[in-house]
């Protein structure tokens, strides 16, 4: 009898341990979700300004010369940042945004950076010299600059899935700082 007692105490402690981790496991996924910020948080962490309506359609060409229109990048998150080789912010923020391409390569996320008003050769040796792997396209007469309504630069547009503009950065941002990671994942989570 003192056996049998023995099995069924060791049993209940077994089963109220499989309880209580199943219970803890239900409050973190529970506590994870709620965590998540939504689009206007998410653009307020990184200091991306909230902006609507669809982005301007173009088709520019690669370094390599390939043509990439926008409506080519539909269904993912579009990270569109305009730059030359002469403006220190744009060469200062170039790395951490290699990272956050490197970092989201298997989501569904695209870096495209817009070269503005310079040549080929030169933006080229730029992207070798820092070993960017990102999609860089040329817009050598600033035409694609011009109808974004470009004001200055670096100037980064976040845009949706289905097209539509969801955030606009003026000027330097360090992209791979923790909490713009994090607002970026929430974004992700809600393509």
């Amino acid at each position: 009898m003192k056996r049998s007692l023995v099995i069924r105490i060791a049993l209940m402690v077994v089963l109220v341990a499989g309880a209580l981790g199943a219970l803890v496991l239900i409050v973190e996924r529970v506590r994870e979700a709620g965590s998540r910020l939504d689009r206007e948080e998410a653009l307020e962490q990184m200091g991306v300004a909230p902006s609507s309506g669809q982005a301007e359609p173009f088709e520019l060409e690669t370094l390599e010369g390939e043509t990439l229109a926008l409506e080519d990048l539909e269904g993912r998150l579009v990270f569109l940042n305009f730059w030359a080789t002469w403006c220190e912010p744009c060469v200062r923020e170039m790395p951490a945004m290699q990272r956050v391409a490197d970092r989201f390569e298997d989501d569904d996320f695209e870096m495209v950076a817009v070269n503005v008003r310079e040549e080929r050769e030169q933006a080229a040796q730029f992207v070798e010299e820092l070993d960017l792997s990102f999609t860089v396209l040329m817009d050598l007469d600033g035409a694609v600059t011009n109808r974004m309504n470009v004001r200055g630069i670096p100037t980064t547009f976040l845009i949706g899935p289905d097209g539509a503009r969801i955030g606009t950065r003026l000027g330097y941002h360090d992209w791979d700082e923790e909490a713009t990671i994090e607002a970026f994942e929430a974004l992700l989570d809600q393509v």
